[in-house]
């Protein structure tokens, strides 16, 4: 018979190693999402992301970073809000141009994260 406490570090250590195995499967997917994001393209000839960086930290908290194409004339990126048309849909100003449509929900469908 287990006492409380023994009970209570086995419930524990389950409780630690499913977050590592957790964590190590979203960190796979997330490598996915980043040659999806990189894969976007903006015309037949040049990519709208430049790099993109997609990881889970210790804490379970997902971090993505996105490098926009730097030949591409956007216009004041700094408003718009970059990362919800990647995940919701919408588009990117450019500069003389019509808006750059993209987004198709990545992250619900890749790593199965909701906002």
């Amino acid at each position: 018979m287990f006492t409380k406490e023994k009970q209570q570090q086995i419930l524990n250590s389950i409780i630690e190693n499913s977050k590592v195995v957790l964590r190590e499967e979203l960190n796979k997917k997330a490598k996915v999402l980043e040659k999806t994001y990189e894969s976007i393209m903006y015309n037949a000839t040049e990519n709208l992301i430049e790099k993109a960086s997609v990881n889970i930290s210790r804490n379970m908290i997902l971090d993505v970073d996105i490098k926009l194409n730097k030949n591409i004339p956007f216009v004041d990126t700094e408003r718009q809000n970059i990362p919800m048309a990647l995940e919701k849909g919408g588009g990117f100003l450019v500069k003389g141009g019509k808006p750059v449509p993209t987004g198709n929900y990545l992250l619900r469908n890749k790593l199965g994260v909701r906002h």
